[in-house]
This record gives C-alpha cells, sequence and structure tokens, in this order.
C-alpha cells in the first residue's frame, strides 16, 4: 500500500472513532461536572478509589485477554479460513466468561485486605463485595469489544461507545441526585450493566462464525491470547497498581479531597490524548498485526501513524494547557482549583507518550513480551519512586512532575526499543514532525507556569492557533485535499480561507 494510502487511511479510521469517542468525551464531561458538583472532591476521590480496584482486580483475572483477542481475532480474519475464526471467536466467547467468574471470586476474597489497606477501615466493605459483579460484567463487554476490534467493525464499535455513554450518564447523574455519596455503588455497577447490554446487543447483529469446541480444543486455542495476556497483564497491574497505590497514598497522606483533586486532574489529562489514541488502535492494531511479517511495510505503517497521531492529537493539548486554570473550575468547580498545576505537567507527559505511542502496539504485534514488560516497568518503576520521593514536600503537584518525568523516560526507551526489536526507526519527517509538536509543547507549557494567569491564557491560546493551522496543513500535504475530512472543513468559509492561504 502507498503511504499517501496509509495517510488516508489512517486519518479517515481516527477521524470516523475519533468523532464518536469526542462525542463520547463530551457526554463524559458534562457527567463529571454533575458528579463533581453534586459529591464534591472527596465523593469524586472515592470514585476514582473504586474505579482503581476495578482496574486492579481486572487486570489481575482477565489475563490481558480484551488486548491479546484483537490480535487473534485480527489474524484468524486475515488467514480468510472462516473455521479458523469460528475457533477463535468461541474460545473467546468462553474465556470471557470464564476470566469473569474468576474476577468476581477474587473480589470476594479481596474485599477484607482491599478495604483495611485502601480505606483503612470496615466501611467500605459491602461496597467492595458490589465490585466482584461489575468485574464480571465488564470482562464480558471487553471481550465483545475486542472481537469487534479484531474484525475492523468500527461502526459497531462506536455505536456502542456512544450509546453506551449516553445511557450511563443519564442513569449515574439520576442516582446521584437521589442518593447522593450513598448511590456511588449504584452509578459504577448501573455503568456495567448499560455497557454489557448494548455491547450484547451489537455483538449479536455483527456476524460472526461459531464452533463448538471441546475442552482440548478450547485449551489450544486459548493459549495463545493467554500468552502473550501475560505480558499484557504485568502491563496493566504496573497500570492500575501503580495508579492505586498513588491514589491510596494521596487519599492517606493528604485526605481524599486531595485524591479528589488528584482524580480532576488526572481526568483531563487522559481525556483529550485518552479518546485520539483508542480511536487509532481500534484499527491501527489489526491492521499492524495482518503485516508484522514485512518489515518495510511495517515501518512505513509506524512512521505514518506516528505522523497521523501526532497531528491530530496536538491541538486537543495545547488548547488544554493553554486554559487549564479556566477547565478545571469549569467541568469541576471551585473546590477542585488546585488541580491546575498537577494538570499540566499531567499533559505534558501525555503528549510525550503520544509520540511514541505505536511503538508500543509494535511489541505486541510481534509478540514481543519481554520487550514490553521491560518497557512498562521502566515507566511505571520511575513514576512511583518519583512520587514516594516529591509527595511529602509537593502535594498533587509533585504527581505532575514524576509523570512528566517518567514520560520523558519512557519516550526515549520506546524509540531506543523499538530499533532493536525489528530495526523499526523514524523517518526524518517523523522526526521533523515530533520536534515541532515538541517546541509547540514546551513553548505553550512555560507561559502557562511562568506568566500571570489571563497572560499566559491569552497567548497559550495564540500559540495552539498558530499550531492548530500547521497541523492542518501538514495533514492535507499528507492526504490531500480529495479525503473526505479535508473536504468538511473547506466547507467552512473562514477555516478554508485559512487553509487555502496555508497550502
Amino acid at each position: 500500500m502507498s503511504s499517501d494510502n496509509l495517510y488516508s487511511q489512517s486519518l479517515r479510521s481516527s477521524v470516523i472513532v475519533g468523532g464518536a469517542l469526542a462525542l463520547c468525551a463530551v457526554i463524559g464531561l458534562i457527567k463529571i461536572k454533575m458528579i463533581a458538583v453534586l459529591l464534591a472532591p472527596a465523593g469524586v476521590g472515592l470514585i476514582g478509589l473504586y474505579m482503581s480496584i476495578v482496574g486492579l482486580v481486572g487486570t489481575l483475572t482477565t489475563f490481558g485477554l480484551q488486548t491479546s483477542a484483537v490480535r487473534a481475532v485480527a489474524h484468524a480474519d486475515a488467514l480468510g479460513d472462516s473455521d479458523v475464526l469460528a475457533r477463535v471467536v468461541s474460545a473467546l466467547h468462553v474465556l470471557s466468561w470464564v476470566t469473569g467468574i474468576l474476577g468476581g471470586l477474587t473480589a470476594l476474597a479481596l474485599a477484607l485486605p482491599l478495604r483495611k489497606w485502601v480505606f483503612e477501615s470496615d466501611v467500605q466493605a459491602n461496597a467492595v463485595v458490589t465490585l466482584s459483579a461489575i468485574l464480571l460484567f465488564n470482562a464480558v463487554s471487553n471481550a465483545r469489544l475486542a472481537r469487534l476490534q479484531g474484525l475492523r467493525q468500527i461502526h459497531a464499535i462506536t455505536r456502542t461507545q456512544v450509546l453506551a455513554a449516553a445511557l450511563s450518564a443519564i442513569v449515574a447523574v439520576a442516582v446521584y441526585l437521589n442518593f447522593g455519596e450513598d448511590g456511588i455503588m449504584i452509578a459504577l455497577l448501573a455503568d456495567a450493566l448499560v455497557l454489557f447490554a448494548v455491547s450484547g446487543w451489537f455483538a449479536r447483529r455483527t456476524q460472526a462464525p461459531r464452533a463448538r469446541l471441546p475442552l482440548r480444543d478450547l485449551i489450544v486455542e486459548a493459549k495463545p491470547m493467554l500468552g502473550l495476556g501475560m505480558a499484557i497483564v504485568w502491563s496493566g497491574l504496573l497500570t492500575v497498581g501503580s495508579d492505586l497505590f498513588i491514589r491510596a497514598l494521596v487519599a492517606r497522606s493528604l485526605g481524599l479531597s486531595a485524591a479528589g483533586v488528584y482524580h480532576a486532574a488526572w481526568i483531563l489529562s487522559t481525556l483529550f490524548t485518552g479518546f485520539l489514541l483508542n480511536a487509532m488502535a481500534t484499527d491501527f492494531y489489526p491492521r499492524l498485526t495482518s503485516v508484522i511479517n514485512d518489515r518495510d511495510e511495517t515501518n512505513l505503517l509506524v512512521n505514518t501513524q506516528t505522523e497521523i497521531g501526532v497531528l491530530v492529537a496536538l491541538p486537543s493539548v495545547l488548547f488544554t494547557l493553554a486554559l487549564n486554570n479556566w477547565l478545571i473550575p469549569l467541568l469541576f468547580s471551585n473546590a477542585f482549583s488546585d488541580a491546575a498545576g498537577a494538570l499540566a505537567w499531567m499533559v505534558f507527559g501525555a503528549c510525550l507518550r503520544t509520540f511514541v505511542w505505536p511503538l508500543g502496539f509494535l511489541q505486541l504485534s510481534f509478540g514481543a513480551g519481554r520487550s514490553f514488560m521491560l518497557t512498562e516497568a521502566i515507566f511505571f518503576g520511575a513514576q512511583v519512586i518519583l512520587v514516594v520521593w516529591l509527595l511529602p514536600s509537593g502535594g498533587v503537584l509533585s504527581i505532575g512532575y514524576a509523570i512528566a518525568a517518567s514520560s520523558a523516560l519512557y519516550t526515549a526507551v520506546m524509540v531506543y526499543a523499538a530499533r532493536r526489536l525489528g530495526g523499526i526507526v523514524w523517518s526524518r519527517q517523523v522526526w521533523r514532525t515530533v520536534g515541532t509538536s515538541l517546541t509547540f509543547l514546551l513553548v505553550t507549557l512555560a507561559l502557562n507556569r511562568l506568566l500571570p494567569e489571563l497572560t499566559a491564557t491569552l497567548l497559550g491560546c495564540l500559540v495552539s492557533l498558530v499550531a492548530s493551522a500547521w497541523c492542518a496543513r501538514a495533514l492535507i500535504q499528507r492526504v490531500g485535499h480529495s479525503h473526505s475530512a479535508v473536504k468538511v472543513l473547506m466547507r467552512l468559509p473562514l477555516i478554508a480561507r485559512l487553509l487555502r492561504g496555508l497550502t
């Protein structure tokens, strides 16, 4: 496939899924605003702790199935053999229920130690037990989404995400209005039930072959998914384990209100880059798996996706940095204003990780579990060590410093690992794109941290506008004026005039 077609396909997938996830993000922001007003920082901090517990136990018991299953389904689909695909899909269905039940039983078994360590009391006993049902529903729902992603059913995935986000937001706000903080577990359980129902509806509507597998054949099909899954489990444990450790450390050292402030910064730092990365992962990971044995095609695809990812993500990141002092009270409340400083550094770190995001999927597509485990350990190990060192003197702001520093280290390590793993290197064009983006990022961050609030906001927005124009120009040069996304932009008079002047 030519580089022009790769750019167009990468951007098309990003626009379709990104548009849906952007809508989910807007719905999520409205939901977050309502929760912040109704529950205050302490309630938001409690939600963050519960979510971290679900993430930790889910990672332990699903064995990375959601990610490894995408690879297995995509590989089976690429072979064009319906019998092979039917065996993989059927094995995935059984594994989802087995791992979901295992997660529920594990939550029950760990209820006492978790509530003692995280909450330092028995007050949350029933809540931790309720998480077992959430884990079961999440495991099955995520496996369904993995199947859809492996088959590259992009429209089914986007519809599932938007509908589930809208329904869960309505239910959550209704619950919190009636029950306040006492409704937290009801709302979280409702979220899981909504996703379970919606994913089941769209999964049944998508044609996928099934086969009856005896136990012996089931084990044969499950081994590859669970084998690569161990590396993903390790990464997931580091992710949610470090997250739960940091949240618990903040709650125990600074109080639940401080944990809520950190949760607010965490949500916004991952929101804008997160939905873009998820959008690209929906299509990029299966495509990468299908060409991984062709080094030249793999290198071209990684370079293309890196450029598209950076150019699409940069404007939202810069505007978040420029407006962070206004976003916190707007999207949460004035009680969360202390999150602004940490947010700036956390957004900076998130953008650095965006630069090397495709290289992480490169490790998974190669099946290089050890390399993946090592690079993840370096990132999260550095992050936890820095937080433990800095938190007593720097408070929540120090977590932002820790994430930014560990992200810089991770970026350098990933570039090196890709070269060692398969000889995958960034082209000169990618280096120029990353270098220019990093310059815009550093300038905006410096304005935010060094100048008075109003001046920093105005100048930061100006830099963000210039950077957005540069990103638009670069994208048009790569995909051409005939691309559907460019045609849509050209219908807007002001933007069309600006883009014609740039191109």
